[in-house]
């Protein structure tokens, strides 16, 4: 009986100093997560290490982070009351956000509303206002607004309109000194850098500087003094013929000729 008494004795010892000490610590335990953190549906301060898989939905601070849902999928979604819902700040001089796409997908989609504004697509070209860059940089400006400014409103050096006109000033001013705008026809202008000749409506130059297509009827008027003047001109069949036009003394049209014999 003694021995048995001090049996029970023994276990009841033990089981009130098993109880004491989880007690204890549970209440070290719990006072340490509330001075750090409160789980459950807000999270207010301090820091949450967390190891394996993540089962939860949502993790809500104050602070830099509003709201944090966290998927299965590895899905990360931002949102927040503020005017800044995400904000990345880095102080090394290591990449501060990097995006990575291992598939077909596009690499970034900016949206405002329901468009698009701004497209990386995979393999890397980058559209403005549109979603299918052709290039490596694509925009397309709406209407009649400009793709591209360089400078200001009131010091503009080069405006491209979505219409195609062009307008440029080097001193950035609100004067425009050139203004480049097509139509549907086609070789407005040309540049031929293998025979250093210049088109104004003509893809084929055949001088130095070619006004009109050559193959095409066309007039031509220029304003002299007395003197004697060439002009080089050419048939319809594009033959080059030399014309020698001289005034009267009272500067009406004295004659014209194919050679010089008349004109003087």
């Amino acid at each position: 009986m003694y021995f048995m008494h001090m049996k029970i004795k023994q276990n009841i010892r033990v089981v009130l100093q098993s109880a004491i000490a989880t007690f204890f610590v549970a209440v070290v335990v719990t006072v340490a997560a509330q001075a750090a953190t409160t789980i459950g549906n807000n999270v207010s301060t301090g820091t949450i290490t967390a190891t394996g898989a993540y089962t939860g939905t949502t993790i809500t601070a104050t602070g830099v982070v509003t709201s944090v849902g966290l998927t299965s999928t590895g899905i990360v979604d931002v949102t927040a009351s503020s005017d800044t819902p995400l904000t990345v700040n880095g102080a090394t001089s290591s990449t501060t956000l990097a995006v990575y796409n291992s598939s077909t997908g596009d690499l970034v989609n900016v949206i405002d509303g329901s468009t698009e504004v701004f497209t990386i697509v995979d393999g890397g070209n980058v559209g403005v206002g549109t979603s299918t860059p052709t290039g490596i940089l694509s925009v397309n400006a709406p209407g009649t607004s400009s793709a591209l400014v360089i400078g200001s409103s009131t010091a503009t050096i080069l405006d491209v309109k979505s219409t195609g006109v062009v307008h440029a000033n080097d001193e950035g001013t609100s004067y425009v000194d050139l203004v480049w705008e097509g139509d549907t026809k086609t070789n407005l202008f040309v540049i031929d850098a293998s025979s250093d000749r210049v088109g104004i409506g003509s893809s084929t130059p055949q001088a130095l500087l070619s006004v009109g297509d050559p193959q095409a009827n066309a007039t031509s008027s220029i304003d002299v003094g007395l003197p004697c003047f060439k002009v080089k001109s050419y048939k319809g069949d594009g033959t080059l013929i030399d014309y020698y036009m001289w005034p009267d003394v009272d500067n009406t049209l004295g004659g014209w000729a194919t050679s010089t014999t008349s004109c003087f």
